[in-house]
């Protein structure tokens, strides 16, 4: 993922949007209502996090994809755009490139923390491990046996729920992983 997210952060990074479409469900819908809000916004930055891959937007906007085991991204320079390709997933189009995700079934576009707006899941039968690298606190390793539930992000929104549900759960080992922003 950290060469897709390199090649996106060269071809990407500090240029304006001209376009972003994509064909999965939710991201199709949120830039039907949302796309006139950024276009022409500059790209921040591309980072890979695990599997997954976050481009944020000026704004408090993001870009989020998952390539699961067959999806790639592709760059682009402006003149050298190809047409749709049935596989495409996302396109996005900048002054001066472009960046094309084909085969994935996971692409999001939204506004705010998009660690508040993903779920991670493991309904498959893989272990997955999570291992940030925070900047100012210790790095930590989790494992994420098959099967279990998603890994949440708590706000303001949603505490008095997860303390209910936690709380109702007494009989279950249960894991709780607290996260400074920093």
């Amino acid at each position: 993922m950290r060469k897709y997210a390199n090649a996106l952060d060269a071809a990407l990074t500090g240029r304006s949007i001209v376009s972003l479409a994509a064909r999965t469900k939710d991201a199709r819908k949120w830039l039907h209502e949302n796309e006139l809000r950024i276009r022409g916004r500059r790209v921040e930055r591309v980072v890979s996090h695990g599997k997954h891959l976050l481009g944020y937007i000026d704004g408090d906007f993001f870009f989020h994809s998952h390539l699961m085991m067959w999806g790639r991204w592709q760059t682009f320079g402006r003149a050298e755009l190809p047409e749709k390709d049935r596989r495409e997933r996302a396109r996005i189009v900048v002054d001066g490139g472009a960046a094309i995700l084909l085969s994935a079934p996971i692409f999001n576009a939204g506004e705010g923390d998009p660690y508040q707006k993903i779920e991670i899941l493991n309904s498959d039968k893989t272990s997955h491990n999570i291992h940030p690298l925070p900047t100012n606190n210790r790095e930590w390793n989790k494992s994420q046996p098959p099967g279990q539930p998603p890994l949440v992000s708590l706000n303001e929104a949603n505490v008095s729920q997860f303390q209910q549900s936690f709380d109702a759960a007494s009989s279950n080992t249960r894991i709780l992983l607290l996260f400074s922003p920093t």
